[in-house]
C-alpha cells in the first residue's frame, strides 16, 4: 500500500478498483482511494495498492481464473508490470 495524501474529516471517500491481470489461480487487483471535497469536488488520490487475490473451488482448493481480456495500451502496460510484481513476488519465496 502506498499512502499519498491524507484525508480530512468531512471528505468523502472515493474508492474504486480493477482488475489488472489474471495468471493461472490468481488475479492481482489494483486499488485506489481518493478524497473528494465535498464543497468544490476537488480529489486527491490518497492512497494505493495491488492485491492478489486467488480463485477458490467449493471446497477451498485453488481453482482455474478466467482468463482477463486486455484491449487498450494502458491496460496491456499495467498487465505487464503486474506479471513482474508477480515474478518477483514469487523469487522472494525461493
Amino acid at each position: 500500500i502506498d499512502f499519498l495524501a491524507p484525508m480530512s474529516l468531512g471528505d468523502i471517500v472515493r474508492v474504486s478498483a480493477s482488475l489488472v491481470q489474471v495468471f493461472s489461480s490468481s488475479m492481482e487487483i489494483g486499488v485506489e482511494v481518493r478524497a473528494e471535497h465535498p464543497l468544490t469536488g476537488e480529489q486527491t488520490l490518497t492512497c494505493s495498492a495491488c492485491f492478489t487475490m486467488v480463485a477458490l473451488g467449493p471446497k477451498g482448493e485453488p481453482v482455474a481464473a478466467p482468463r482477463l481480456r486486455l484491449d487498450s495500451d494502458s491496460e496491456k502496460l499495467a498487465a505487464g508490470a503486474a506479471e513482474e510484481r508477480r515474478r518477483l513476488r514469487l523469487a522472494r519465496r525461493r
